[in-house]
């Protein structure tokens, strides 16, 4: 079965769109570091960047040998509820104005603010007696939406946010047709994507309500693509935004290149340090001026020489042929080693200009006063996850259920891809318990009903990739030639992350 006209071309064209952001992103944030005003065409050049990238991808594309084609039904159902959610966001997003708090304080008076000028050399931003909420939070999509409203409209820039919801269900839908080969499952996870109920929903988090989880959860579902498919260029664009979006990214990234570390191959391993290290040394000196404090240069000297070590050490690793359990090892000796330094630093750390690690790295010692509030946070994440099913419908339940057949099938080489994803997922959710043992928020049950579903979601396109593994694995492949059936291992050439 070859390759059906149009999902190639869909594939491409999400894929293009990565690079675009990524490209747009870059420029931007170098030439706010150099004082320099954000160009006006530079977000029309990034899309035609991105037109180019899908149109030459596409040419070269070979054909796909479908185990499964999806009967016409369910191709046309999953476009029409797909299209039908997209539409239903793009009204909200274009006849609302950012909603709850978040929405405005955090996210939409900076987007009008850029809007007036693409620059910070302007009072709200330069200007200390200028109050206002988060004053160094990331800047990307404030910086989107300022570069589509001269041409669409502070409203109509809006439109950002369904394209993102769109961008994220197509991409996870084209990908798992790419890994497991068989379209079925491809429209069975496109459409479980676009119906999670909390994009949907109409309060704060929601894809069109303003807030910045639809971009984070997409950025991080294109991550996962990336390390799901071996797609070097998709995984360091996506990595490359991670910190320009949330204040989480600067603590997702390291655990996105742990996880490569560990279970990449050398070149996807390779572009996710790269990416990692220019995403960080662009946005710390950045978030220290929006913050009005002394620009200095050694965090981001730190983030090269740290950077600089890993690879350093994975090259030495790689050259004495060492697998994977031995570069796990190897990152479970140096996070200890980080502990105790961290442990050690803490004075340092509390005094840090940097409000990531002032607020949550240099408050260690609050971990000993909280110890009493680890089950409220455990069994309350649990709740939110498993039982709330208004937030994430089954997602978590199945991903349960995935998980458990990847750690009893771990030696199957079609799980290989599922093992790299699950283990990122179990570190971002150890992150996601840690933001809330380290908070200087007292009150743990109020936190957690305020921002436990948001933290959650930003996991939600790699909990369904892992799903989409699994599942794919459990499909029979029937032989060419022959009668007999066999389970599906990989995709041709796409066998997991290699040593």
């Amino acid at each position: 079965m070859k390759q059906t006209p149009g999902h190639g071309h869909g594939w491409h064209l999400v894929r293009g769109a990565c690079v675009g952001a990524a490209l747009f992103g870059t420029i931007a944030h170098a030439l706010l570091l150099l004082g320099l005003p954000v160009w006006f065409w530079l977000l029309p050049l990034s899309g035609a960047v991105a037109c180019a990238v899908a149109i030459v991808a596409a040419r070269r594309e070979q054909q796909i040998d479908w185990v499964a084609k999806a009967p016409r039904w369910l191709l046309r159902t999953t476009v029409l509820v797909v299209a039908v959610c997209t539409l239903s966001l793009a009204f909200g997003a274009v006849a609302t104005q950012p909603r709850v708090w978040d929405g405005v304080v955090a996210w939409g008076i900076k987007a009008a603010a850029v809007n007036s000028a693409m620059t910070l050399e302007q009072p709200f931003f330069a200007d200390p007696s200028v109050l206002h909420h988060s004053p160094d939070y990331p800047l990307l999509q404030p910086l989107m939406l300022g570069g589509l409203a001269p041409f669409f409209g502070a409203s109509g820039a809006r439109l950002l946010f369904p394209l993102l919801y769109l961008a994220m269900v197509s991409g996870i839908g084209f990908a798992t047709m790419r890994h497991t080969r068989n379209q079925n499952i491809g429209c069975w996870i496109a459409l479980a994507v676009a119906s999670t109920p909390f994009f949907l929903n109409t309060h704060g988090g929601g894809a069109d309500s303003g807030y910045g989880e639809m971009f984070f959860a997409t950025a991080l579902a294109v991550v996962a693509v990336g390390l799901l498919l071996e797609d070097a260029l998709l995984l360091a664009s996506a990595a490359l935004v991670l910190a320009w979006i949330k204040p989480e990214g600067a603590i997702v990234l390291p655990l996105v290149a742990c996880t490569c570390f560990a279970f990449a191959g050398p070149r996807i391993w390779l572009s996710a340090a790269i990416a990692g290290m220019v995403s960080l040394a662009l946005w710390l000196p950045l978030q220290q001026q929006l913050g009005h404090r002394e620009v200095g240069a050694m965090l981001p000297l730190g983030v090269v020489l740290v950077v600089v070590v890993a690879i350093a050490a994975r090259a030495f690793l790689d050259r004495r042929g060492v697998g994977i359990r031995g570069r796990a090892l190897v990152l479970l000796v140096f996070a200890v080693m980080a502990g105790i330094a961290l442990v050690v630093a803490r004075p340092m750390l509390a005094t840090s200009p940097s409000p990531l690690i002032g607020q949550y790295l240099g408050r260690i010692d609050s971990v000993l006063s909280k110890l009493n509030e680890v089950p409220t946070i455990v069994f309350g994440l649990l709740e939110i996850g498993l039982f709330k099913v208004q937030r994430f419908g089954l997602t978590f339940l199945l991903l349960l259920v995935a998980a458990i057949t990847v750690c009893r099938g771990r030696r199957e080489r079609g799980l290989a891809g599922a093992q790299g994803l699950l283990v990122l997922f179990a570190l971002g959710m150890l992150a996601v318990f840690a933001a809330f043992l380290l908070s200087p928020e007292q009150n743990v049950r109020h936190h957690l009903r305020s921002s436990g579903a948001r933290l959650l979601s930003h996991w939600l396109g790699v909990a369904w990739l892992v799903i989409a593994v699994v599942w794919g694995h459990m499909q029979p492949q029937r032989v060419s030639g022959s009668r007999s059936v066999r389970p599906i291992s990989a995709p041709p050439e796409r066998v997991g992350y290699t040593d």
